[in-house]
């Protein structure tokens, strides 16, 4: 059982990091927007169309995201997700629910008690 909390300890704590990554984005694009009087989000497409990224994910990734991409016929919903959503409000969500639902269960030291 200690294990299990510590396993959710961890994985808390990066939704946690997410949450506050997407937080820095979000305010690094408003400072800029501040500068230069444009507000210009990220979206997630941006990110991952990087050369960079795309060297470092693993093929069999790549095949499986295509593979169900295909077989839903879900071309359309996914590229407009790719190109509307911003990078920060992703990152901010998909955090804020790990660590929600990580954290939100009653750890089993205190069910003992």
């Amino acid at each position: 059982m200690v294990l299990r909390d510590r396993a959710r300890l961890v994985v808390g704590s990066l939704g946690l990091g997410i949450v506050l990554w997407g937080l820095l984005v979000f305010f690094g694009q408003t400072y800029r927007a501040l500068e230069t009087g444009r507000f210009e989000g990220v979206p997630v497409r941006t990110v991952l169309d990087d050369r960079h990224v795309r060297d470092n994910m693993p093929a069999t990734v790549v095949e499986w995201s295509q593979r169900i991409t295909r077989k839903l016929d879900a071309h359309g919903p996914v590229g407009w997700f790719l190109d509307e959503v911003p990078l920060a409000v992703l990152l901010i969500v998909v955090g804020g629910v790990t660590a929600w639902k990580s954290f939100s269960g009653e750890s089993s030291a205190s069910r003992r008690h």
